[in-house]
C-alpha cells in the first residue's frame, strides 16, 4: 500500500497545479480586471499603467504565477487587492464557519439517505420504496438556489417571516448560532441525501442477494442483525466514495448558499472576490478547497481498505 501512496500524494500535487494554474489564467481572461473596477468605481489612481505597477499585475503572467505560488507554498497566498488583509488571516476567520456548514449539510443527507436507502433495499417494490426512489428523484432535480430562493421569498409574502439572516457566534448566543445554520445546512444537504438514497438502496439491493447474506438468513439471525453487521458495511464502500466526491459539490454549494443566506463562510468570500476581480483571494481560496479535496479523496481511496478487508493495494 506504500508505494500506492506515493503515486497517488504525486498525482495529488499535480493535480492542484494544473487546478491552480487554470484558475490563474481564467480569472484574467473575465472582462474588466480589477484595476479598471478600482478606477472606476473608487478612483483609486488616475494613471492605470501605475496602478497595475503598484499591485504587481504588469508582469508577465508566468512572472506572477511563479512569484505567487512561491510564496504560497511557504504559507502566505498574499493580501487582498481591496482591503489589504491577509487572504490566510480571511481563511482561518472563515473556515470553520464554511466547514460548520458543510458538517451540518452531510449529517442531515447521511441522516435522511442512508436509513431510506436501506428500507427501500430491505422493501423492495413495496410502497415505501417507490416513495423512497420518487423522493431521491425530487431531491436530486430541485436546484439549491432555487429552493433557498422560495425560502427566502414566499414565506416573507405570505407570513412576513424570514429565516435567520444574521450571523451569531457560539459564544454570543449557542441557539440562534445552531438555528441560523439549519435552513442553509438543509439546502446544501437535501440533494446529497437523494444521492446517498439511490446508491444505499442500488448497493444495498446487490449485497442482498450474496450467498454469505442467505447463509445468514438460514442461521436464524434477526433482521437487523443481517441487515446492519453483514449487509450495510458491505454497501457502505460506494457510499463512503460518493462522500468523497460530494465534498467538492457541498464546497461549490456554499458559494451561492452563503450568499443567499449571508453566511460569512469561505463561499461567500469567494463569491465576494469574484466580483471584485480580487486575485490574491481568489487564488487563495482555489489553492485551499482543491488541496483539501484532492486530500480527502486520496484520504476515501485508502479508507477503502479499512472498510472491506478483502480489498488490498499492491
Amino acid at each position: 500500500m506504500t508505494g500506492y501512496i506515493v503515486r497517488r500524494i504525486g498525482l495529488a500535487a499535480v493535480t492542484v497545479l494544473l487546478v491552480l494554474l487554470f484558475a490563474f489564467s481564467i480569472i484574467r481572461l473575465i472582462p474588466g480586471d480589477v484595476v479598471q473596477l478600482m478606477v472606476a468605481e473608487q478612483g483609486y489612481a488616475a494613471d492605470v499603467e501605475a496602478l497595475r505597477r503598484q499591485l504587481g499585475l504588469a508582469d508577465p503572467i508566468h512572472v506572477q504565477f511563479s512569484r505567487w505560488m512561491g510564496n504560497a507554498l511557504q504559507g502566505d497566498f498574499g493580501q487582498s487587492l481591496w482591503t489589504k488583509r491577509s487572504v490566510v488571516e480571511e481563511l482561518k476567520r472563515r473556515l470553520p464557519i464554511s466547514a460548520e456548514l458543510g458538517a451540518y449539510a452531510i449529517i442531515f443527507g447521511l441522516a435522511i439517505g442512508l436509513p431510506v436507502g436501506t428500507l427501500a433495499a430491505i422493501r423492495q417494490d413495496s410502497w415505501m420504496d417507490y416513495l423512497a426512489r420518487s423522493s431521491a428523484i425530487a431531491l436530486l432535480s430541485v436546484p439549491g438556489f432555487w429552493m433557498a430562493t422560495l425560502i427566502l421569498v414566499f414565506p416573507l409574502k405570505w407570513f412576513g417571516w424570514t429565516p435567520p439572516l444574521r450571523y451569531y457566534s457560539w459564544t454570543d448566543d449557542p441557539w440562534q448560532h445552531f438555528t441560523f445554520f439549519l435552513l442553509p445546512a438543509a439546502i446544501l444537504g437535501y440533494a446529497l441525501a437523494g444521492g446517498i438514497m439511490r446508491l444505499t438502496r442500488t448497493m444495498m439491493l446487490e449485497v442482498l442477494r450474496q450467498d454469505y447474506i442467505r447463509t445468514a438468513w438460514s442461521k436464524g439471525l434477526r433482521e437487523r442483525v443481517v441487515v446492519v453487521r453483514h449487509g450495510l458495511r458491505n454497501a457502505l464502500i460506494p457510499v463512503v466514495t460518493l462522500l468523497g466526491l460530494q465534498f467538492g459539490f457541498v464546497i461549490s454549494g456554499t458559494v451561492i448558499t452563503e450568499s443567499i443566506f449571508n453566511v460569512p463562510g469561505v463561499g461567500r468570500y469567494f463569491f465576494e472576490s469574484i466580483l471584485n476581480r480580487d486575485y490574491p483571494a481568489i487564488q487563495g481560496i482555489v489553492f485551499f478547497t482543491a488541496s483539501i479535496v484532492v486530500l480527502l479523496n486520496l484520504v476515501v481511496d485508502i479508507a477503502y481498505a479499512y472498510i472491506d478487508p478483502r480489498i488490498r493495494y499492491l
